[in-house]
């Protein structure tokens, strides 16, 4: 019998990749790329003395060439240098801030209460999972995970749901617990029977949704792998009906959309859609399918926090690429990509903040987010850009066409990075995406006396969510006045010092520490402050935070009264402190926002090789993928797989435990 015409492409496309892959395996993956830069300096003595994340820059320091410059310090760009550099590659990271690691970084008020920034915990990170083992890989096997559900005082639980429209006496619609707080319990049967035992008139739309994400498991790995392959190439257009086309009609559908197909129920769809706000700061109707379900993939084994906080991740990732010959370098934005002066615009360094100094690169890759690179990075010659109070950029324009590199002595001619053609058609596709919101930041320091008595708070997170309806909560906050008191969209609270087993060890007994994120709040109520200093902003500014911090703390006593009296400090951070710390211009929190629109920008053009950049330009980070840890270090994958072909992916078998590990794991 003769086989029909897609059977014989499809054997011949099996025994093409079969073939490929066994020749990588043989003699190319077990190769490792000699770098062309001789090595970089030695760190002079005084240099970020004994801390990895605090290396300032010196000139002493800065090499003039490198293979790679990754702009951006936060986990993405940290986990792409670590990947990088342990395949052979000299690779520089220049950060703006005084400390690497973006929202990985934490930091210490009054000597003993320790906050982190970003990190508030992170799904797939068992010993058992991929993301756990790749993470080891990157961090040289230096971090270790603690499960925010083995906790002696709710044990089994990462989440709670509050809904502040309930109220124990009374009962309401479509509620059939007693209005009590939903616990969202490790593992997915767990939470299965969880959501059946409060809503037991909606067992089918619960098994409905379990299988909608059975199913999109096995899409998203190879819908990320099929986004690394190269736009317009053969090789995308015959892998895309099995690797992208299962997974498309997810990031074309909103998960309000398929919420409303499953239940009426507006408390079951509240509770199934409260990750997009505190993960993604999107509603449920906006936010894509894909998303929601990849949220719940996430976190279907719980979640976990890292042993010593957060900054122990990004201090293991940046010994990680100090031992394999890269360096981490902070204090030292970069003002400008440069490129040379032929049609092609290929990259060639970048120039930085301090003094214009010049670093040579064949490759550079933007962790700093989409709209900061264009408009920052990338801005034309005559264009000063974004104000240099708080943006991490100079605010200065290249009035000579010539710039003199004083670590080389050679001259550089600083031209347009882009073409007005590719300048504009950026233009027209960004203006196409949504802008991120930004949030509220709460830190809260708390002393008693732990020979008297016990606070009994456990290490979960609580979620606090006006009402069943989340876009009319969300809008009432965000459409108000901002001297009003209406309450926030959401509101997350987190207690570090708990999560973090070793907390104790670093600091004395009787203390802990909360942290707040409250959204959604727009940029138009701080716009007026994003040219002012740290500490020098008004009295106008400080009672603006004032108002917040009475409206977090009432929730904190309201959740905890017995902290009541015992709140020994408490500061709060505002988008203008996102844009100064993270360099986020609008002061979004998050990247772009996961919507349909951004879904279809990730299906045709928003990749870590977005075409209209100069060559040898690269974006990794949030707008590569979405936010959060695991999409970040995914993010570092497409990208090296972007750089060095898609059998790069093959790299992340040993890093799996060899074939044997990784197909049990996939």
């Amino acid at each position: 019998m003769t086989r029909s015409f897609p059977t014989t492409v499809a054997t011949t496309v099996a025994l093409t990749v079969g073939t490929t892959i066994v020749l990588h395996s043989l003699f190319v993956r077990s190769r490792r790329k000699r770098s062309c830069c001789p090595p970089f300096p030695p760190l002079s003595t005084t240099t970020g003395e004994d801390d990895p994340l605090k290396r300032g820059l010196k000139k002493r320091d800065l090499p003039s060439h490198a293979d790679v410059i990754i702009v951006g310090s936060g986990p993405s760009g940290l986990a792409t240098a670590s990947l990088l550099a342990q395949k052979g590659y000299r690779v520089l990271v220049l950060e703006q801030h005084d400390r690497a690691g973006g929202g990985l970084h934490s930091f210490v008020e009054q000597g003993v209460y320790e906050f982190d920034t970003g990190f508030h915990y992170s799904g797939e990170l068992a010993p058992t999972e991929a993301l756990y083992k790749i993470v080891q890989y990157i961090t040289g096997g230096k971090c270790t995970w603690s499960a925010i559900s083995e906790c002696p005082v709710q044990p089994g639980i990462y989440d709670q749901v509050h809904f502040l429209n309930e109220d124990d006496s009374t009962s309401s619609p479509n509620n059939s617990n007693n209005n009590k707080p939903f616990d969202v319990p490790v593992g997915s049967d767990q939470w299965k029977q969880a959501l059946k035992t409060a809503f037991p008139e909606e067992e089918q739309a619960i098994d409905t949704y379990f299988a909608n994400l059975d199913a999109y498991m096995k899409t998203g790995l190879p819908y990320s792998i099929w986004r690394s392959f190269p736009q317009h190439s053969w090789l995308a257009w015959i892998t895309k009906p099995f690797l992208a086309a299962p997974c498309l009609p997810y990031h074309t559908s909103r998960a309000s959309d398929k919420l409303d197909a499953l239940t009426n129920n507006e408390r079951l769809k509240a509770v199934l859609g409260y990750l997009s706000l505190g993960c993604c700061a999107v509603c449920p109707d906006e936010l894509t399918t894909a998303v929601l379900l990849g949220l719940h993939v996430h976190f279907r084994n719980g979640a976990f926090y890292p042993v010593h906080g957060s900054k122990s991740v990004a201090a293991a990732m940046v010994r990680t690429i100090e031992q394999h010959g890269g360096r981490v370098l902070v204090r030292a934005g970069v003002d400008r990509i440069l490129v040379d002066n032929n049609t092609n615009r290929k990259v060639t360094g970048v120039q930085l903040v301090k003094e214009g100094l010049i670093v040579g690169a064949p490759v550079v890759i933007s962790s700093i987010g989409l709209r900061e690179t264009v408009q920052g990075l990338l801005r034309t010659p005559d264009d000063a850009g974004p104000a240099a109070i708080n943006s991490g950029f100079s605010g200065k324009s290249m009035h000579s066409a010539h710039h003199k590199n004083e670590t080389t002595s050679t001259t550089t001619t600083i031209i347009d990075p882009l073409s007005p053609r590719r300048r504009e058609q950026l233009g027209r596709l960004l203006e196409e995406l949504p802008c991120g919101k930004g949030h509220i930041y709460g830190f809260v320091g708390i002393r008693y006396d732990p020979t008297k008595e016990s606070l009994h708070i456990p290490k979960r997170n609580c979620w606090f969510l006006p009402s069943y309806a989340l876009r009319q909560s969300t809008d009432a906050f965000s459409k108000q006045d901002h001297t009003t008191q209406q309450p926030f969209g959401y509101v997350g609270l987190a207690f570090p010092s708990l999560k973090d087993p070793a907390y104790k060890d670093r600091y004395e007994d009787g203390i802990v520490t909360a942290a707040f994120v409250a959204g959604d709040v727009p940029w138009e109520w701080f716009q007026q402050w994003k040219d002012t200093r740290v500490h020098k902003r008004g009295d106008d500014y400080n009672q603006l935070k004032q108002s917040f911090e009475k409206r977090l703390l009432d929730l904190l006593y309201l959740k905890y009264p017995q902290v009541k009296g015992k709140v020994q400090y408490i500061d709060l951070g505002t988008p203008i402190d996102t844009r100064t710390y993270l360099g986020r211009l609008t002061g979004a929190s998050y990247g772009i926002p996961p919507t349909i629109a951004k879904a279809k920008a990730d299906a045709t053009w928003l990749r870590p090789k977005v075409d209209l950049l100069p060559e040898g330009m690269y974006l990794v980070g949030q707008d590569v993928t979405v936010d959060g840890f695991a999409p970040a270090v995914l993010s570092g994958l497409m990208c090296v797989a972007v750089m060095e072909g898609v059998l790069a992916w093959l790299d992340v078998i040993p890093m799996l435990g060899g074939w044997i590990e990784t197909a049990k794991i996939l």
